[in-house]
């Protein structure tokens, strides 16, 4: 897609070094996945300066749809690192705990792992 190769290729943020401070600051919700994809390079490829304990996880795209508590449901794209031990989770309609930037809901979403997948 135009979304991956924007990630691919830099020109598109993945919000892979501020996920950390959108948990920790952001609106807290739930989100659906509609589709998931790899995108081929790791934290590491993408943001060499990360969490040396994440430099291996793959970077996936996602497309979900956001849950918060007094507003519609909406859509959101990002790019987001995948922990290995939750590659097998990662699939349609499976729903994660999620934090999101209120000024760019649409593409500035974190997931959750400690709390995902949602059961």
């Amino acid at each position: 897609t135009a979304f991956a190769g924007a990630v691919r290729s830099g020109s598109m943020p993945t919000h892979a070094g501020s996920a950390a401070q959108l948990l920790a600051t952001g609106t807290h919700g739930t989100a659906t996945i509609t589709t998931a994809m790899p995108l081929g390079k790791t934290v590491g490829q993408v943001n060499p300066v990360a969490d040396p304990a994440t430099l291996n996880d793959p970077v996936w795209i996602f497309t979900v749809e956001v849950e918060l508590a007094g507003e519609a449901p909406f859509p959101a794209v990002f790019g987001h690192r995948v922990p290995i031990d939750k590659l097998a989770v990662v699939a349609p309609g499976v729903k994660l705990a999620v934090a999101v930037n209120p000024a760019d809901k649409n593409q500035e979403v974190a997931i959750d792992w400690t709390r995902s997948p949602i059961a």
